[in-house]
């Protein structure tokens, strides 16, 4: 038999409520660990909270060391993963990575080079 366990996605799109304006997604989650606790969860996961221009609403992601100010600060999420840590939780985070490859240096600077006729050429 499977042992299953509970995963409860996170989506900033659905939790934002214009009356809590003045706390962060990430504050807000952290205020809300003990009621996401009760529900009996083994794994958090977030959709993105990295810091991106919100083109494709975080998909598209121009940093993956730093966390978005929309979204609150890296040391909000540290402590949310302290948290989530201490109660035995995984955390899992939407990531991407072929949606960000337009914001790469390499990308950018490749208009004129060879790196752009290998990605022409690429086949996937």
């Amino acid at each position: 038999m499977c042992d299953m366990q509970l995963v409860v996605l996170i989506s900033r799109r659905r939790t934002q409520q214009p009356c809590h304006a003045s706390k962060s997604f990430l504050a807000g989650i952290i205020s809300k660990l003990d009621y996401i606790a009760s529900l009996g969860v083994a794994a958090v996961w977030l959709s993105p909270i990295y810091k991106s221009p919100m083109a494709d609403f975080g998909y598209d992601i121009s940093d993956f060391r730093d966390i978005d100010p929309l979204f609150g600060t890296l040391d909000d999420f540290k402590t949310l993963v302290a948290e989530a840590k201490s109660r035995g939780w995984s955390m899992l985070i939407i990531k991407i990575e072929s949606i960000t490859f337009y914001f790469f240096l390499i990308i950018c600077e490749s208009q004129s080079a060879k790196i752009l006729q290998a990605l022409v050429n690429f086949v996937f």
